[in-house]
């Protein structure tokens, strides 16, 4: 299901909602209008998490070399394609997790998908020995903009 995230753009118009409430403790008469525009706002940003995308919407896919040089620069590369039937783009935030210890450099960015998109990221290890990546996480935009969906 993933975990609804407000995004800057819900921040600022839900800071905007603090002017019908100062309007309200000056004129009780607009405390209705400040409890419309707070659930309008509310709702708003439920159905933007609703409508965004699910992970499943994306086809991920990581190169990565089988043996990485330690105290060098090693590229990582991410694939990220449309799921067969998904017809609209996908925007998001995507972070690539690897174990402790190396010094990474590009692994968290914005991406777009419209088809194919490849993204690249540098991993420098420290020390030999064994190296995990773990999963991607994505944060995927809604269609509004003020929520965002993350797996």
């Amino acid at each position: 299901m993933g975990r609804p995230v407000p995004t800057l753009r819900a921040v600022g118009v839900g800071a905007l909602a603090l002017l019908p409430a100062v309007l309200a403790v000056l004129a009780p008469g607009v405390a209705t209008l400040a409890w419309a525009f707070d659930g309008a706002l509310l709702a708003l940003v439920g159905v933007d998490f609703v409508l965004a995308p699910r992970a499943a919407s994306l086809v991920l896919r990581r190169e990565v070399e089988p043996v990485l040089s330690a105290g060098r620069p090693n590229r990582v590369r991410l694939e990220l394609a449309l799921a067969p039937g998904v017809t609209r783009a996908v925007t998001g935030e995507l972070r690539d997790v690897v174990s402790p210890g190396p010094e990474v450099s590009g692994h968290r960015r914005r991406f777009e998908v419209s088809g194919v998109t490849r993204l690249e990221w540098t991993l420098t290890p420290s020390t030999r020995g064994d190296l995990r990546f773990e999963g991607v996480w994505l944060r995927l935009d809604g269609p509004l903009g003020l929520c965002a969906r993350q797996e």
